[in-house]
């Protein structure tokens, strides 16, 4: 059939023949190209895949560890308040013991009251306790024993 269409037109039927494998070629081409660039896309959803999964991951650690410094933080307030209590109770209690006291001195603060308010008075001897921190080097000593 081909040579019958090389006659007709007057072309030998080699070249008819070229013509025919060069569109069978090109064919070929175009749908290795197809299945070559459909293997791309695949890969590439993959890829795409897999950065939304590593993107869900991070959320997902993220809202575990708000809701782990929620936890510590309702954890911490609820040790605030009791803590807190327990000072109003204190603060309750001094304020009793202050009404307690008779009318006159009613106003006065003893030497107890100004240490606890870390005020100095002349009117109230040194503390007979040692001070924080005087360690071993004793209070108002440096380290090495040199005077301040």
């Amino acid at each position: 059939m081909l040579a019958a269409l090389a006659r007709l037109i007057g072309v030998p039927p080699i070249a008819i023949e070229a013509v025919v494998f060069g569109l069978l070629l090109l064919a070929f081409a175009g749908a290795g190209f197809k299945i070559y660039d459909a293997g791309f896309e695949a890969a590439d959803s993959k890829c795409e895949a897999a950065a939304l999964q590593s993107q869900l991951d991070a959320v997902q650690k993220d809202r575990d560890d708000a809701r782990a410094a929620a936890a510590a933080a309702s954890l911490k307030l609820a040790a605030l308040e009791a803590n807190a209590d327990v000072e109003k109770g204190k603060t309750a209690d001094y304020v009793a013991e202050l009404e307690k006291r008779p009318a006159p001195d009613k106003c006065g603060l003893t030497c107890d009251d100004l240490r606890g308010l870390r005020i100095a008075s002349k009117s109230c001897p040194a503390d007979p306790r040692p001070s924080a921190g005087a360690g071993i080097h004793g209070a108002g000593q440096r380290p090495f024993g040199k005077a301040q």
